[in-house]
């Protein structure tokens, strides 16, 4: 079992985010971190991370509690509008194959990864890949 705090738990996430997307040699964009997000790039991505639940799984005193937290990562990718979708659904993949059926050192387990097409975003092509996630801190 797990225990991270919400902190390490986004630590955690961030490397993982990292890890699959520096090969693409595309920029990302961290959310929370001030950026000029124009780029001359063809495709870029922007990563947001959010916890949406949270339950109490085991009673106990303290130390021996055990709390699972919940959420969604969001990456939208952006590509250059010209070349249909076929760069996002790569990328889109490349992003999909860093979380499906893994989970981070420290115990943050990923699922149901999916795709969704957002449409055009100025010059760009949205698509976003979302990945649901979940851990345990103990109290």
């Amino acid at each position: 079992m797990s225990n991270l705090s919400y902190e390490q738990a986004v630590d955690e996430i961030q490397a993982m985010i990292l890890a699959a997307w520096t090969p693409t040699g595309h920029k990302i964009f961290w959310e929370g971190v001030e950026a000029d997000r124009e780029t001359d790039d063809t495709a870029w991505a922007v990563s947001t991370i959010r916890h949406v639940t949270g339950r109490q799984q085991t009673l106990g005193g303290r130390g021996n509690r055990a709390f699972e937290r919940a959420g969604i990562i969001i990456i939208q990718i952006f590509t250059r509008i010209g070349n249909g979708l076929h760069e996002s659904y790569q990328l889109a993949k490349v992003m999909a194959d860093g979380f499906e059926g893994k989970h981070s050192p420290g115990g943050v387990w990923f699922r149901n990864v999916t795709l969704n097409e957002v449409g055009k975003d100025g010059a760009f092509t949205q698509v976003n890949v979302n990945i649901e996630f979940r851990y345990n801190e103990i109290k």
